[in-house]
């Protein structure tokens, strides 16, 4: 799922990509350049938060374990583990609107992100076997610059709408 115009202007990429692919202008055999097939977008921050907080607490849980932390009320484990907290806050968020706007929040929030090909973010040489090292690659960056979509620079599979371009303004 994605904003009605992203989805509009994306299935015109993906037929520019057909077209091309049609009249044999770009490479037929590329495994995620030649028919571009999402596979990510909308993600729902409620519930990626939710996950988030169970992590959270299963940190907490696992320093009170490690520490053998003993406590006989709320006010004694605040105590105790308020030191640990304010430490993680520095570069954790807690709350949910401090959560939407981290960095540990994906993009995806938005309905503006789209992703083809399911890749491991970590998995560097896929990205370049499969997107930078394309025969198709430029043809990708300059059809998604046209249909108002920006390549994301550290995952070549995402494509974010941009949303300041006349393309997307006008679908807006």
């Amino acid at each position: 799922q994605v904003f009605n115009f992203v989805a509009d202007a994306f299935r015109e990429l993906q037929n520019k990509f057909k077209l091309k692919a049609v009249r044999n202008e770009i490479g037929l055999d590329e495994k995620y350049l030649t028919d571009i097939v999402p596979t990510a977008g909308y993600k729902d921050p409620k519930q990626l938060y939710q996950k988030y907080t169970i992590t959270y607490s299963n940190a907490i849980q696992a320093i009170v374990n490690k520490k053998k932390l003993k406590f006989t009320n709320f006010q004694e484990f605040l105590n105790l583990i308020m030191p640990y907290i304010e430490n993680s806050l520095r570069v954790k968020s807690f709350t949910y609107p401090a959560y939407v706007k981290s960095k540990d929040c994906p993009i995806h929030v938005s309905g503006l992100a789209i992703e083809i090909g399911s890749i491991d973010s970590n998995n560097d040489k896929e990205k370049y076997d499969n997107f930078y090292n394309s025969r198709n690659w430029d043809f990708f960056v300059n059809a998604c610059n046209t249909y108002g979509f920006m390549v994301d620079a550290n995952m070549p599979n995402r494509i974010v709408a941009d949303i300041a371009s006349p393309t997307m303004v006008s679908k807006m």
